[in-house]
């Protein structure tokens, strides 16, 4: 139930930035998102969560070119929800 919970609301705050999408996220911004995305996937792994997907994955092309395609404030959703997820499996 608590992992629904905060899934739940991470999926809230991605679409209230998706709201205020306007411009492409910089080359910058997503060689840091996409860093992050791989600390998240071994985060993910080195606490047997067992997510899976395109979320949660090694590819950092994959998610710096996703990245690219999409604005900064869609991107910092996305990254929430990964962060949500974690806290809700490592029981925070």
């Amino acid at each position: 139930m608590r992992n629904t919970i905060l899934t739940t609301v991470g999926v809230v705050l991605a679409a209230s930035f998706i709201a205020t999408a306007a411009q492409a996220a910089s080359p910058a911004f997503c060689t840091s998102y996409a860093t992050k995305a791989l600390i998240a996937e071994q985060e993910n792994l080195d606490e047997g969560c067992g997510f899976s997907g395109v979320r949660w994955s090694f590819d950092f092309a994959g998610h710096y070119g996703w990245c690219l395609s999409v604005s900064k404030a869609v991107a910092n959703g996305e990254k929430m929800a990964r962060k949500y997820n974690l806290l809700a499996c490592e029981g925070y």
